[in-house]
C-alpha cells in the first residue's frame, strides 16, 4: 500500500511537472502568435505605404510624361513647321523614350496594385498576334546593329482570355 501511495505521488508530481511544462509551452506559442500577428500587421502597413508611394510617384511622373508626349506629337504633326530629318529623328527619339518611360511607370503602379490585391483585371478574348507584332515593332529599334529579331507567329490559335492591357504591359 505504501508503495502504491509512493507511485501515485510520483505520478502526480510528474503530471504536475508535465502540466507546468505544457503551460509554459502554450504561453510560448501564444507569445509567438502575438509576435507573428504584429509582424504581419507591420508588413501589411509597409505594403500599403509602398502602394500609396508608387501611386503618388506614378501620378507625379505621368503628368509631365504625358505633356512631353503631347508636345512631341504637336511638333511632329504634319501641320506644324517643317523639321529637318535630324530634328524629326530627335523628336521621335524623345517621343519613343517618353512612351517607354510612361509604360514603365504604369508597370510599377500595376505591380504595386497587384501586390496589394487592388489590381482591376478586365477579362476578354484577346488575339495575341497583334500584341506580338506590336511588341516586335517596339523592340526592333532597341536591337544592336547586326542583330535581327525574328518571331514566327502562327496564322491562328493565339487566342487567350485575359486582360489585354496587363498582357501588353
Amino acid at each position: 500500500k505504501e508503495q502504491l501511495t509512493a507511485i501515485a505521488q510520483e505520478m502526480m508530481a510528474m503530471q504536475a511537472e508535465l502540466s507546468e511544462e505544457l503551460e509554459q509551452t502554450n504561453q510560448g506559442v501564444v507569445a509567438l502568435y502575438a509576435e507573428l500577428d504584429e509582424v504581419t500587421r507591420q508588413l501589411r502597413a509597409a505594403s500599403e505605404s509602398k502602394t500609396r508611394f508608387w501611386a503618388g510617384v506614378s501620378h507625379e511622373l505621368r503628368t509631365p510624361l504625358n505633356s512631353i508626349l503631347g508636345l512631341s506629337r504637336l511638333i511632329l504633326d504634319a501641320g506644324s513647321d517643317a523639321l529637318t530629318a535630324e530634328q524629326r529623328e530627335q523628336v521621335e527619339l524623345i517621343r519613343g523614350s517618353c512612351s517607354t518611360l510612361l509604360s514603365l511607370v504604369n508597370d510599377l503602379l500595376d505591380v504595386a496594385k497587384a501586390e496589394s490585391g487592388q489590381i482591376d483585371v478586365r477579362f476578354q478574348v484577346v488575339d495575341l498576334r497583334p500584341l506580338l507584332e506590336r511588341q516586335c515593332a517596339a523592340l526592333r529599334p532597341m536591337l544592336a546593329r547586326g542583330v535581327e529579331l525574328t518571331v514566327e507567329v502562327p496564322a491562328r490559335g493565339l487566342v487567350l482570355r485575359t486582360d489585354p492591357t496587363l498582357v501588353e504591359r
